[in-house]
């Protein structure tokens, strides 16, 4: 039987069972092969734990804000777990122009709550969440509007759009990554468009989150 601590073994990736044994996996060229055959976040994924969502009706997108946010978020991700549930690690943001006509330019505004939200948003209108992988675990996650957040909430901006005063529909930029952060259960991530009034301008906003039990410090 092969010394799987210290064997190497040459060849294609080949599916295994769970609980399986197998011998770590070399290239041609000796070196280890680190997670080189799956694509990122596929274990995620395949468990179950990755989620995304957003807005699915163009009439329900938000409008820009004027000025930084100070309790009022325009829109909030909700981590609706109970305590010690699981805490969301928020991946990537999103947003689009819906309609409307809006000024040039446009800055995408987040704040993570400084506490949980006392008031436990629903689920607005035409906002949807869903499994990655279609599977059996589902999420708690909420998508509120006018969300009142934790006084002294910091919002910082994530991303932007060199977007045109212009009413073309579904102009914005790539998603914009979001490492490292962590919703707990019963928090909240505030989201606001910083942009001028435009003429009645909606934004479609989306986002994708993996749910894992974590131990906060």
């Amino acid at each position: 039987m092969a010394n799987f601590l210290t064997s190497l073994i040459t060849g294609r990736a080949s599916r295994a069972g769970n609980s399986n044994e197998q011998a770590t996996r070399g290239t041609q060229y000796g070196s280890l092969a680190v997670a080189q055959f799956e694509p990122d976040w596929l274990e995620l994924s395949r468990a179950g734990h990755r989620f995304h969502g957003g807005c699915q009706v163009i009439a329900n997108g938000i409008a820009p804000v004027t000025a930084i946010p100070t309790t009022t978020a325009t829109l909030c991700l909700y981590n609706a777990e109970q305590a010690g549930g699981r805490s969301y690690l928020v991946e990537e943001i999103a947003f689009a122009l819906g309609s409307g006509t809006p000024t040039a330019g446009a800055a995408l505004l987040i704040a993570v709550s400084n506490g949980p939200v006392a008031t436990a948003p629903t689920m607005a209108s035409n906002y949807a969440v869903q499994s990655m992988s279609a599977g059996g675990k589902a999420t708690r996650a909420v998508f509120g509007t006018a969300v009142t957040l934790p006084a002294s909430s910091v919002w910082r901006q994530v991303g932007g759009s060199q977007q045109l005063a212009a009413a073309n529909v579904g102009q914005s930029e790539r998603p914009y990554p979001l490492r490292g952060l962590i919703l707990p259960p019963g928090y909240g991530l505030g989201i606001a468009i910083l942009s001028g009034t435009g003429t009645t301008p909606l934004f479609a906003v989306s986002a994708a989150w993996s749910e894992l039990a974590l131990d906060l410090e």
